[in-house]
């Protein structure tokens, strides 16, 4: 039997999409996401990673830099996506936030951010998604 190692769960009436790991995601699952994101028309909406459930290292440097560039070039295309909080219960994935940041840059690194605490993740995205619906 074959589990998703995820649920997409789509709030059109919040704009957010809640990602909810069973184990750790994979380069492939993470550039679908976004490629869905891209199908669906939902590329501003906030996105929420909650991977408390998963353990392990995370990603290696190289993916994690593919996933940032797999961003990038939608981004170049298309133009800013929506916020993107990570809300983890490991400092393994602490770091790959980070390395994930790193690799957006400068002019996309502020709307990624690396959460422990569910409501302080939604509350920043609340933020986020207010400011975008005011301009």
């Amino acid at each position: 039997m074959n589990v998703a190692r995820f649920d997409y769960i789509r709030d059109d009436v919040h704009r957010r999409i809640r990602i909810v790991a069973r184990e750790p995601l994979e380069t492939i699952d993470l550039c679908e996401i976004v490629d869905r994101q891209v199908r669906e028309g939902t590329w501003t909406y906030g996105v929420l990673y909650d991977m408390r459930a998963t353990t392990g290292p995370g990603m290696s440097k190289v993916e994690t830099r593919a996933v940032a560039e797999h961003v990038r070039a939608h981004v170049a295309r298309r133009g800013v996506r929506g916020p993107v909080a990570l809300l983890t219960g490991t400092s393994d994935l602490v770091a790959v936030g980070q390395k994930y940041a790193y690799f957006l840059g400068a002019k996309l690194r502020s709307q990624f951010k690396v959460f422990w605490d569910l409501a302080e993740a939604e509350r920043w995205l609340d933020h986020w998604l207010a400011r975008q619906a005011s301009r």
